[in-house]
């Protein structure tokens, strides 16, 4: 017994021997503990400061650079920066003639359209005469034919007239507007003699002409 325990002293004294050598080897080296690490900055909040109101730090306006809205400057000369040259505005030709023929066309005109005017009321009264008649029992079927070519050959001169009044309307207002006597599609003067056959016209004969050779 007395060896046993011996032996377990030896050992406990060897173990302890072995530490305090181990320790000594550890001499000159500072352990430090761990400190609790600081927070990213990532999350910590960041804070906007404002300017105060009336800095005049936000009340700063731009311009722009093209003025719009409007109360814009208008620029007809200028587009995106391109200049564009208003076309020059023609001067409208005038009527060739003075005051005393215009007024010798007018009452010639005038003349025609009321001759027109009766033609179309003497033509309009007889259709309608022809329509009542057409309701006689007694009148053949040969008279009732006679009578509706007639009837219709009427409409048809009522509707030519009631053009042409409209055309002798439109001269006037060239008269009033000293644009008689000119061509509308050349804009050249229209000779006195197709004027004395026509007054009403619009055309030269040589544009009519060329209008009748379109149209055909």
């Amino acid at each position: 017994m007395a060896a046993s325990k011996k032996a377990a002293e030896k050992r406990i004294a060897d173990a302890k021997a072995a530490d305090a050598k181990k320790n000594s080897g550890r001499k000159g080296i500072t352990i430090v503990d761990d400190k609790p690490r600081r927070r990213s900055s990532s999350n910590k909040q960041t804070k906007i400061f404002a300017p105060p109101p009336g800095s005049g730090l936000l009340s700063i306006k731009r311009k722009p650079l093209i003025a719009s809205g409007p109360k814009a400057p208008s620029s007809p000369h200028s587009n995106f920066g391109i200049q564009i040259e208003e076309p020059k505005s023609r001067k409208k030709p005038k009527t060739p003639f003075n005051k005393r023929e215009l007024d010798k066309y007018r009452e010639i005109l005038l003349s025609k359209r009321r001759e027109l005017v009766g033609n179309v009321e003497t033509m309009e009264r007889g259709v309608l005469s022809i329509g009542d008649k057409g309701g006689d029992p007694a009148t053949d079927v040969a008279e009732q034919g006679s009578d509706a070519y007639d009837q219709s050959l009427s409409i048809g001169l009522a509707e030519v007239d009631r053009k042409l009044i409209r055309e002798i309307d439109d001269a006037i207002d060239r008269i009033e507007n000293k644009t008689f006597g000119l061509c509308e599609v050349t804009g050249k003067p229209i000779s006195t003699k197709r004027l004395g056959e026509l007054p009403w016209t619009r055309m030269s004969i040589d544009a009519a002409r060329e209008f009748e050779r379109l149209g055909s």
